[in-house]
């Protein structure tokens, strides 16, 4: 069995549960991760070539490939509804592109 934790929309912990209890099929989880962890993983990886085409938009990302890119993160998964109909959308891969880099001072 494979122990999933469950928190609430501000990330505070909830329960813990197994894959199973929750009607999920483990092998399918995990391929669903990878897929996503690849597509996030293309996504961070070509930023730079990103940014280029698709200055301060977010893009999607699935199967290794932009489908759709919006300034409007609402308007965008309407897009990637209608593009990607009936594919597992679990697996897209979501990001703001920002014209410039971004710098963080802690």
């Amino acid at each position: 069995m494979s122990a999933i934790c469950l928190a609430d929309a501000e990330g505070e912990y909830m329960a813990t549960t197994t894959v199973e209890a929750l009607g999920l099929v483990k092998e399918e989880v995990e391929r669903q991760l990878r897929a996503k962890r690849a597509n996030h993983e293309w996504l961070i990886s070509r930023k730079r070539d990103l940014r280029k085409k698709y200055p301060d938009k977010y893009v999607a990302v699935f199967n290794g490939k932009v489908v759709a890119a919006d300034s409007d993160l609402d308007t965008l998964f309407k897009r990637l509804r209608t593009t990607l109909k009936g594919k597992d959308l679990s697996t897209v891969a979501v990001d703001l592109i920002p014209t410039d880099d971004i710098v963080w001072i802690l």
